[in-house]
């Protein structure tokens, strides 16, 4: 509520950055603007130097917005930016932002946080739900610099808004199909790869403590949005992290008899700044996600130590995507190509909103045979996240937490959209990573309670994660946040090997679905 409450003070003044003097159509739609501004054909730039005694600009469209009350609202446009230098405040910069007043009377500013620096052409997008209504049924949009030095364009002609989509629930009860060399396999229990490459001595404690999954995650630039757009600069990694699987990890997991999962943790495209995906709503990075895939699949077709192709990790498809491919749909494509390809090799499926246990209400069976569907667990992040990243200050809290109602059935009941596509489907569930942070009370509980649940219902799993982040890692320990030392014995790593050591249990859902 502060954010807002300062966003009310700041943007009611950044309506009047300067006296509009001038009109123009642009695709049927009239824009009006002035100092800082200029328009040719459909593209717009907004330009803000220092010095030159104002910081922001800005042009406004008025949005009718009476047909979107029920359903919220969703809108897009292309623009690219340069030198945007980093404001103030975190929701200064570039704007793409709706402004209106609400039925009580209150202005509200809904808009995605203010982009800085220097990025080619992208779609910047935002979705809002009008809870309490409208004054007048009208909305201004805002386009521009806000408190800030640079320069952007937008185009446009791309402006799009239209009514917020809706997951589709299934309806049909479609049985999961599996070939007997799937249904045959016991459960698999592990853990995430390294982030840093990985060795015969990996392997060798992974003996030791149980391990028959490891999922190889490819991974990059996780926390830097749009830093995934250069395809080039993409493929060069990519081909490194499978060079590493064909001659280290795949040679050892076949002689440590070791189960891999190949993770494609970012896609090309990366995420944008709001954490959706690019590739589904920009068909250039959809098309190199298929063919990434096409060239995994050539490259390890049948290759006796796979336990999947995890087709990408967390997917987040919020908006339309319109002339793009949605969360299941485009993953879908892309098994489709490994499958004509790789006919052996189980597919592995995530769900939409980062593989939340919640997307599995709208999650559909895909018609193919030995696909495996993949949920992850950070559930309440306010105990498994404490003091992580953007979670400052540290709020300490603990697990079990009896005043929260935070304990085993919490979990069930987090998880119980997945049980039920489970039973309902005869699904084989994955969980790909599931983990609490080092200083979190309790973590050593927490991590007992979801492998106790993951080993009843009889998913196949792996702790998120082995020799990576400090906070993660079960062999160091610390009282504080980022306070870490490295021990050799943490209660957390008992439970994680109590876990895997743990009798194997063999999902009965799939002996009903065995493929013909």
């Amino acid at each position: 509520m502060k954010r807002f409450a300062l966003a009310l003070v700041v943007l009611a003044v950044s309506l009047h950055w300067h006296a509009y003097a001038k009109l123009v159509t642009v695709a049927g739609r009239e824009w009006t603007y002035g100092e800082g501004v200029s328009v040719s054909g459909t593209v717009a730039t907004v330009r803000v130097v220092a010095g030159d005694g104002h910081k922001s600009a800005s042009m406004t469209t008025t949005i009718a917005i009476s047909s979107y009350r029920e359903s919220g609202a969703e809108w897009q446009i292309r623009l690219r930016g340069r030198g945007v230098r980093k404001p103030a405040k975190p929701y200064w910069g570039v704007k793409s932002m709706l402004t209106y007043e609400d039925a009580t009377g209150v202005r509200r500013y809904p808009g995605p946080v203010g982009r800085t620096g220097s990025f080619d052409w992208m779609v910047s997008r935002y979705r809002t739900e009008f809870t309490t209504g409208q004054k007048d049924g009208r909305a201004t949009l805002v386009l521009g610099l806000q408190e800030t030095v640079g320069e952007v364009e937008y185009d446009l002609a791309s402006f799009r808004i239209a009514p917020s989509t809706k997951p589709s629930v299934p309806t049909e009860p479609n049985r999961c199909s599996f070939s007997p060399r799937l249904v045959g396999m016991a459960q698999q229990r592990g853990v995430m790869s390294p982030s840093r490459p990985m060795t015969r001595d990996d392997f060798l404690k992974f003996r030791a403590w149980g391990v028959t999954l490891v999922r190889y995650q490819m991974n990059r630039f996780w926390n830097q949005p749009d830093a995934n757009r250069d395809l080039v600069d993409y493929d060069r990694w990519l081909d490194g992290k499978l060079d590493h699987l064909a001659s280290v990890v795949l040679p050892l997991a076949e002689e440590f008899g070791v189960k891999i999962a190949i993770d494609l943790h970012m896609p090309p495209g990366g995420r944008a700044s709001d954490g959706e995906m690019n590739m589904f709503y920009e068909p250039e990075y959809a098309e190199h996600f298929v063919d990434c895939w096409r060239k995994i699949a050539r490259r390890f077709s049948g290759h006796p130590s796979l336990y999947g192709y995890d087709i990408v990790n967390e997917p987040c498809q919020t908006y339309n995507p319109a002339n793009g491919l949605g969360c299941i749909e485009l993953q879908e494509k892309a098994a489709r190509v490994v499958r004509e390809i790789d006919p052996a090799t189980p597919i592995i499926v995530e769900a939409n909103l980062n593989d939340s246990p919640n997307a599995f209400s709208a999650m559909p069976v895909l018609e193919m045979t030995d696909v495996i569907y993949e949920v992850h667990l950070y559930l309440p992040m306010e105990f498994t996240h404490q003091g992580v990243g953007w979670r400052k200050p540290w709020k300490p809290t603990k697990w079990p937490d009896t005043a929260k109602g935070w304990n085993t059935d919490f979990l069930r009941g987090k998880l119980a959209p997945v049980r039920k596509f489970q039973l309902q489907h005869g699904a084989r569930i994955y969980v790909g990573e599931f983990s609490a942070v080092a200083w979190a009370e309790g973590a050593d509980r927490y991590l007992a309670d979801c492998i106790s649940i993951f080993n009843e219902y009889g998913w196949d799993w792996t702790y998120h994660a082995y020799a990576e982040f400090e906070g993660w890692s079960v062999e160091h320990a610390a009282e504080k946040p980022y306070r870490f030392h490295a021990v050799d014995d943490t209660p957390r790593k008992d439970a994680l090997l109590k876990g895997l050591r743990g009798d194997v249990r063999k999902s009965s859902v799939l002996q009903q679905s065995v493929a013909e």
